[in-house]
């Protein structure tokens, strides 16, 4: 008879009495949330009832429930920050950031509710809402203006993504060559194989595709070569140092060499001074995103800010 080794192992939460209570019933149910932060942490341990993390935990799924219930409702909105072409310093397009207005919160920014999107497996439910309402914002500007929205890691791990996109521009009439899909560096790690199958996808759509926050990453030269991408964007950290760091300044105005060298556009992030625009335009960088040119505004103020879009700086005024 074959021979098998078993190991057991267990988790311990633990609650006291009078300190933490006195009632059975609310004993049971603090052991219980103890236990569940034993096993949150990896299991095999023990661990005591605390208020305060009791407390987080009970804020944080009450925040799960309600972004749940907001993306159930398709209540995320667009907001649009201007990019401009340096060079002539006229309005090259937008790009999309969500916000969720929420009742109590106010207007939440996209970094207190993407990551938590993300671990309960809501990030493509939102982006799909999300760039429907970009993509029809979108089709009603003149026709030269691009939108730029922001697809998370997670989704590069999925084939359905491209078939998305292709519907979403189909129902909103927007065309392909108008929309940028914006991918973070770390998206390209886990599995490149599978995604430059689905870089390839999105890219035979005809949409432009776009590598964000470029030199914070870890992509090699031979693999920015093997995708199909259109444009660099330059991390807003060098941009906001390059006027008063030279080593900020060698590192923005190699990846500018290095967009030009391939062929890729340049656009840099984070733009806040006039004499950081100047010094990238004397670059040669494409293009710049930032407060100095404006701040992202609700889908219904953007057709006033092509509007009042002022060359030959393009800057906005915007507060």
């Amino acid at each position: 008879m074959d021979e098998a080794t078993v190991q057991l192992g267990c988790s311990i939460g633990v609650a006291l009495a009078p300190q933490d209570t006195e009632i059975p019933e609310t004993m049971i149910r603090r052991a219980a949330r103890a236990l569940a932060r034993a096993k949150a942490e990896g299991g095999g341990c023990f661990r005591f009832f605390d208020a305060d993390l009791d407390a987080c935990l009970r804020a944080r799924i009450l925040f799960e429930t309600e972004l749940r219930g907001a993306v159930a409702r398709d209540e995320l909105v667009p907001y649009f920050q201007p990019v401009m072409d340096l060079a002539s310093g006229r309005l090259a397009g937008f790009e999309m950031l969500a916000r969720w207005p929420h009742p109590a919160r106010g207007m939440v920014p996209p970094k207190e509710f993407i990551a938590m999107a993300e671990d309960i497996g809501l990030i493509a439910a939102l982006t799909e809402g999300l760039l429907r309402r970009a993509c029809r914002a979108a089709a009603a500007w003149p026709e030269g203006l691009l939108v730029a929205v922001n697809v998370s890691s997670l989704q590069l791990r999925s084939h359905v993504l491209a078939g998305m996109v292709r519907t979403v521009l189909e129902e909103t009439g927007l065309p392909p060559h108008r929309l940028e899909i914006e991918l973070t560096e770390s998206a390209l790690i886990d599995d490149f194989d599978l995604a430059r199958e689905i870089v390839g996808s999105l890219a035979a759509l005809g949409v432009r595709l776009v590598l964000d926050d470029f030199g914070t990453g870890y992509s090699s030269l031979a693999r920015l070569q093997a995708l199909r991408f259109n444009k660099l964007k330059i991390d807003a950290s060098f941009v906001s140092a390059m006027t008063r760091d030279p080593d900020s300044h060698k590192i923005v105005a190699a990846v500018v060499g290095l967009g030009q060298s391939l062929r890729l556009q340049t656009v840099a992030e984070g733009v806040e001074e006039q004499a950081q625009a100047d010094a990238l335009a004397r670059l040669g960088c494409d293009g710049g995103q930032g407060w100095l040119f404006g701040r992202p505004v609700p889908a219904e103020a953007v057709p006033w800010l092509i509007r009042q879009a002022t060359p030959p700086n393009g800057v906005l005024g915007l507060a």
